[in-house]
C-alpha cells in the first residue's frame, strides 16, 4: 500500500501545479478563504464534477501539510 501512495502525492502535486490551482490561491492574497467551488470556478472546465475533485485534491494536498486550511 505504500508503494501505491509514495506516487499519488507527486501526482497530485502536478496536477494542482498545472491546473493553476496555486496561482489562484496566491492571487487571492494572503489569509483569503477560498473554497474548491470559488477556484473550481477559475478553471477552464465545464465539468460539474470539477468542485467535488479539487475538493478531494486539496484535502490530499492539507492532509500531508502541503496546504493549509
Amino acid at each position: 500500500m505504500q508503494l501505491v501512495m509514495s506516487s499519488v502525492i507527486p501526482m497530485a502535486l502536478q496536477t494542482t501545479l498545472e491546473l493553476g490551482v496555486f496561482d489562484i490561491i496566491a492571487k487571492a492574497g494572503e489569509g483569503a478563504k477560498l473554497s474548491a467551488n470559488d477556484i473550481a470556478d477559475q478553471l477552464p472546465t465545464k465539468n460539474p464534477e470539477t468542485p467535488k475533485m479539487l475538493d478531494r485534491l486539496l484535502g490530499l494536498l492539507a492532509t500531508h501539510s502541503i496546504l493549509h486550511c
